[in-house]
């Protein structure tokens, strides 16, 4: 990831849902999901999210003071095509639900939700990150 103190950065929650795995194998695919991101240089940060944190999305569930099969990154908003990417290809039959918020180009803050289940999705989602990028 580049140091650019100018480049816009954008904070995302990213919940992975996957009905084939038990709590502790779904916690262990967030943190392999978590360090590839971080070692392929697409966030500059990801960490868990704890339980008592404003950033606890509605009816998680907690495990290990965690919230259960989820994660914030914080990334460049230049780097948010290949980190869904990046995600894409670790679908394999989860669910991946993207939040984050943007400012446009007047500072208005929008939100941003993005879900997929499917690699087949991931093109119509690239359009759509490419409209929210330009934006």
């Amino acid at each position: 990831m580049t140091n650019n103190p100018s480049a816009q950065l954008i904070e995302a929650i990213i919940t992975i849902e996957d009905s084939q795995l038990n709590d502790e194998q779904l916690q262990n695919s967030v943190n392999l999901i978590r360090q590839e991101l971080i070692d392929a240089k697409l966030v500059k940060e990801a960490d868990l999210i704890p339980i008592d944190s404003d950033l606890v999305p509605e009816n998680a569930k907690s495990l290990g003071g965690f919230v259960k099969g989820a994660f914030k990154a914080i990334a460049e908003i230049t780097k948010l095509k290949p980190l869904v990417e990046g995600l894409g290809n670790n679908l394999f039959g989860k669910i991946m639900t993207i939040e984050f918020e943007k400012k446009d180009l007047i500072g208005r803050i929008k939100k941003y939700k993005i879900e997929y289940r499917r690699l087949e999705d991931l093109p119509k989602i690239m359009a759509e990150i490419e409209k929210i990028m330009n934006s």
